[in-house]
C-alpha cells in the first residue's frame, strides 16, 4: 500500500504542475487573442478613418487635385515595406517648386496650381502612380512597378514639362531615387524631405 500511495501522490503531484501550467498557457492565450483583437480593431479603425477622409475628400488637395499629404504619411510606409517584401522596383520623385511660395493672388495661386496638377498626372502612369501634394511648394511622386529606363523617362518628361512654365524651370529641383538601384529608408526619405 505505501508503494502505491506514493505512486498516488507522485501522480497527483505531477497533474497538479501540469494544470499550473495549462493554467498559465491559457492566459497567455488570452492575453494573445486580447492583443489580436485590439490589433483588429485598430486595423478596423484606420480604415474607416480613411474611407471617412475620402468621403470628405480630406485625401484629395482641393487645387492640384492630387493626393494630400495626410495620405502620403498614411500610405507611403505601408507602400514602402509591401514593396520591399514583393522585391518590386519602383520609384519615388521629390519636386520642389519654390516659385509656388510667390504667388500671392489667391485666383492666379489656383491656377496655376491646378495646372501644376495636371502637368504632373499626364507626366506619369495614372493610375498606376500617385502624386503627393506634401507641402505648399513640394510634391512626390511614387512610381510604382516600373523598370528603370521608364523611370528615367518619366523623371525626364516631368523635368520638361516644367520648365515649359517658364517662372519655375529656373528654381525647380527635382530629386528621385530609383528602388533597388538607390538604398533608401522610409527615414531617409522623410530626412530629404525636411532638408528640401
Amino acid at each position: 500500500m505505501g508503494d502505491n500511495y506514493n505512486e498516488m501522490k507522485e501522480r497527483i503531484v505531477k497533474l497538479e504542475k501540469e494544470l499550473d501550467e495549462l493554467k498559465k498557457k491559457e492566459l497567455e492565450m488570452d492575453e494573445v487573442v486580447k492583443q489580436h483583437n485590439e490589433l483588429i480593431q485598430q486595423e478596423f479603425l484606420s480604415f474607416e478613418e480613411f474611407v471617412e477622409d475620402l468621403v470628405n475628400r480630406k485625401i484629395i488637395d482641393e487645387n492640384t487635385r492630387v493626393y494630400s499629404k495626410d495620405f502620403f504619411d498614411k500610405f507611403f510606409a505601408i507602400y514602402f515595406q509591401k514593396a520591399f517584401e514583393a522585391n518590386n522596383e519602383w520609384g519615388i520623385v521629390i519636386i520642389k517648386l519654390p516659385h509656388l511660395n510667390k504667388l500671392n493672388l489667391n485666383e492666379e495661386k489656383k491656377i496655376i496650381e491646378r495646372q501644376l496638377g495636371k502637368i504632373l498626372r499626364e507626366s506619369v502612369r495614372i493610375p498606376l502612380d500617385y502624386i503627393f501634394r506634401y507641402s505648399k511648394d513640394t510634391f512626390i511622386i511614387l512610381l510604382t512597378d516600373i523598370f528603370e529606363d521608364i523611370f528615367d523617362k518619366i523623371i525626364n518628361r516631368i523635368n520638361d514639362r516644367i520648365k515649359m512654365l517658364t517662372d519655375y524651370s529656373e528654381t525647380c529641383e527635382i530629386k528621385s531615387y530609383y528602388i533597388p538601384r538607390d538604398k533608401i529608408s522610409t527615414d531617409d526619405v522623410y530626412k530629404i524631405l525636411e532638408e528640401f
